[in-house]
């Protein structure tokens, strides 16, 4: 059986890399609950369900920014659930600000399958473009 801190680490380094979801998908449960601590404000918060959610959440962060550069600066594994701590550059769309900001990601597992995942990040000013502009896609 594979290790959680190993899962989390192949799944940070196919979207770290290559800008792909394509490994969380894989390695997701098909009850997955993927949560987001985005401001209320914008349509990147909230909890997303399942596989078929966690490609919505990914379809509206392509739709509000462009992720330029994703690092990860630490992993550690606590008891079924991986804490992954990095940093990213995010180009806002509707105003083509460069944001940078640091992240947390909380992969729990259950059995091999990632059950659950939390995003801490500061998306304050990506809530302040958008109201500046309007435009909190559906």
């Amino acid at each position: 059986m594979r290790k959680p801190i190993d899962t989390a680490k192949a799944i940070m380094e196919d979207f770290t890399e290559r800008g792909s979801i394509r490994a969380l998908l894989i390695h997701a449960d098909d009850n997955v609950v993927y949560h987001s601590t985005a401001p209320a404000t914008t349509a990147l918060s909230g909890e997303f369900r399942g596989k078929n959610g966690i490609l919505e959440y990914f379809r509206r962060v392509a739709e509000l920014m462009e992720i330029t550069e994703c690092k990860v600066e630490c992993l550690a594994e606590i008891d079924r659930r991986v804490i992954v701590i990095g940093s990213e550059q995010e180009r806002i769309r509707s105003t083509g600000e460069m944001v940078s900001s640091q992240f947390c990601v909380v992969f729990s597992f259950h059995g091999e399958f990632v059950a659950e995942v939390s995003v801490i990040e500061d998306f304050s000013r990506l809530a302040l473009s958008l109201g500046k502009h309007n435009r909190t896609p559906a």
